[in-house]
């Protein structure tokens, strides 16, 4: 039972998911660094900024596109911290540890699932890229996170970003078009015969829905293949 694990301990410098707690540089890149690079740099378009609760327990789930996902889906949920789950190997370094945890960050691993549990339980956000890498067309996800809401109980809200791939750092001079579009929150239910790698496949064939046919991989619509036949990290590569 996970009430029961020992919870994980925590770095001393950890943020906790309220906005009293933000850490210096989550504050700085949220409402100040992050803004001003995506009004230079891109030409932004959000939409379902309303499906965004401002209050409650969250699980944001998206694609993963860029690195500079993290950054902009994020960016809408505004005055609290959205703990991310990030690879545990990268939060172990020294120094990218330290800065990822400057904004929340905590493993994809059995301690972080407990420890977005117990961020859940208080009311948090947490997110997670199911999918587990960087890919521009959709690959087939893990079921971590669906674990994640399915324990919880919280509400999902899935997302869709793309044309992060193309900010570069010449994009002031020709910005890219960059859009993220939020679905409406929804309550992952258990389904008898059904577990946890079916649900997470019926969310990101939902969130290929959102997303234009190139970026949509494994998961485009009319791909038939059984999932089971599918590699967990099939590139499909870039659109």
């Amino acid at each position: 039972m996970i009430a029961s694990d020992p919870a994980p301990a925590l770095p001393r410098d950890y943020p906790p998911a309220v906005l009293s707690r933000m850490s210096w540089m989550y504050r700085v890149f949220h409402y100040v660094l992050i803004p001003a690079l995506l009004r230079l740099c891109t030409r932004l378009r959000v939409e379902g900024r309303e499906h965004l609760p401002h209050t409650g327990p969250l699980i944001l789930v998206s694609n993963h596109a860029d690195n500079w996902d993290t950054y902009v889906t994020g960016l809408f949920l505004r005055d609290r911290v959205l703990n991310w789950m990030a690879r545990p190997d990268g939060l172990a370094s020294p120094w990218l540890g330290r800065y990822w945890r400057q904004f929340g960050a905590i493993p994809a691993d059995a301690a972080g699932l407990r420890l977005a549990l117990r961020i859940l339980k208080d009311g948090g956000a947490v997110g997670v890229f199911p999918e587990g890498v960087i890919a521009p067309g959709l690959v087939r996800a893990m079921p971590g996170s669906a674990l994640l809401a399915l324990r919880s109980g919280a509400p999902v809200v899935p997302v869709a970003v793309w044309g992060t791939e193309r900010i570069r750092a010449w994009s002031v001079f020709d910005p890219p078009r960059v859009t993220v579009r939020y679905g409406p929150p929804r309550v992952l239910a258990r389904v008898r015969g059904r577990g946890a790698q079916a649900a997470i496949d019926a969310l990101m064939r939902e969130i290929a829905g959102m997303l234009p046919p190139r970026y949509r991989g494994v998961y485009a619509l009319g791909d038939d293949r059984p999932m089971a036949e599918v590699d967990p990290h099939e590139e499909t590569g870039r659109p």
